[in-house]
């Protein structure tokens, strides 16, 4: 009973502590909710009271009723469940954008299906404009394509419904991807063009590429994307780029993620190198443009990184919504495409351990760059014997 008591008596106070002087009225007050509170002492309440960006206080309708100021703004909530905004911890969102801007393979459950949803865009699209899409994985499939190299389809069928137009189809980890016939002709892909390092052109036993293009060797393709890219004008691009963030933007609200630590602008996507981005993103911040907290890592090489970091970090720029205080590297790639470096052979790959995506020496220039400006190491290892080389340096 005493317990309970000075429990009530610290309770009554705490509450007592969050009540607002005349002139720090919240902003608005959530009313007749299942709020989760993600607070163990008081894990639901009805009500909550908000000034600006700071939870002011939370409790019962009543409680929270008599924190009303005169132009404090009053939402019924109708007993809907609510809960603090998400954090996404991991994620590539101007990837994401563009993803929302691509054919969407997420869901396909079979090679058949992407091939039509192809077919479907090559009918709708002009001669020589690039088809792109992203999210197939060969693993999620109901079916087996007629024929497979280490899992992956031939591009015959894609290339049948799409003779016209150069096709990108990224794979799900974004560390694979499958290209038409137009695509590889138009860059110049020959029996005799070398794997290059850290990638591989997949080839069949008579030495024919199948059409898929692992880690470091995915540029063959994503250069002539960039070309195109290229063509445009700055203004094209920044809208192109502004409308997939924007989507973005709405697809997290949509599902209460409200902070985003971006892992570092997606290799290959084109559309601004990541310093470029950053800068983007920051003046969105700015201007008031960023619907949710973004918490992104700057991702170069370290020849570059020595002109770009005398101006970083950047914290908690546009009230909060934009910070920068960490660096992107990679070791290996994915366990998906092959990528992700192993100690031993993969088990249905023999003689395979994956790939060394980036050299030791560089990884770690980038951590010695990281230690003299305040920066954080943010270095990608999916394999056993990338995390093994990257806990040793």
């Amino acid at each position: 009973m005493r317990l309970l008591f000075a429990f009530g008596i610290i309770t009554f106070f705490t509450f007592l502590s969050c009540k607002p002087d005349a002139n720090n009225f919240p902003d608005k007050i959530l009313i007749n909710g299942n709020i989760y509170t993600v607070d163990s002492i008081r894990p639901v309440a009805q009500a909550i009271a908000i000034d600006a960006d700071t939870i002011m206080a939370i409790g019962s309708n009543e409680e929270i009723k008599a924190l009303k100021g005169p132009v404090t703004q009053v939402i019924d909530l109708g007993g809907a469940f609510t809960l603090p905004g998400l954090i996404e911890g991991h994620g590539h969102f101007a990837g994401m954008g563009k993803s929302l801007l691509q054919l969407n393979f997420l869901k396909s459950a079979s090679w058949e299906d992407i091939v039509n949803q192809v077919a479907a865009a090559a009918k709708e699209a002009k001669p020589g404009e690039w088809i792109e899409g992203r999210g197939w994985h060969q693993e999620k499939w109901d079916s087996v394509p007629p024929r497979t190299v280490k899992g992956y389809p031939y591009h015959d069928a894609l290339s049948a419904v799409s003779p016209d137009n150069p096709v990108v189809l990224k794979h799900a980890s974004g560390h694979g991807l499958i290209a038409n016939q137009k695509a590889m002709e138009m860059a110049g892909l020959t029996r005799e063009t070398p794997n290059p390092t850290g990638g591989e052109i997949v080839r069949d036993a008579q030495g024919n590429a199948i059409g898929v293009f692992e880690e470091r060797a995915m540029p063959i393709i994503m250069d002539l994307y960039q070309q195109y890219l290229d063509s445009l004008t700055p203004e094209q691009l920044f809208q192109k780029w502004k409308t997939g963030i924007e989507k973005a933007q709405d697809l997290c609200i949509s599902m209460g993620i409200t902070s985003f630590q971006d892992a570092g602008t997606t290799p290959g996507l084109g559309w601004y190198d990541s310093n470029e981005e950053l800068a983007a993103y920051e003046e969105m911040a700015k201007n008031g443009e960023m619907k949710i907290r973004m918490w992104a890592m700057l991702r170069e090489h370290a020849a570059t990184l020595e002109t770009l970091l005398d101006e970083f970090p950047k914290i908690g720029i546009g009230n909060g919504h934009f910070t920068s205080k960490a660096i992107k590297s990679e070791l290996d790639g994915a366990l998906g495409s092959y990528g992700a470096w192993l100690l031993e052979d993969y088990s249905d790959k023999p003689g395979f351990r994956g790939q060394n995506t980036t050299p030791l020496t560089e990884v770690e220039k980038i951590a010695m760059q990281a230690l003299e400006h305040d920066m954080q190491l943010c270095v990608h290892g999916i394999g056993d014997r990338g995390n093994h080389e990257i806990l040793n340096l």
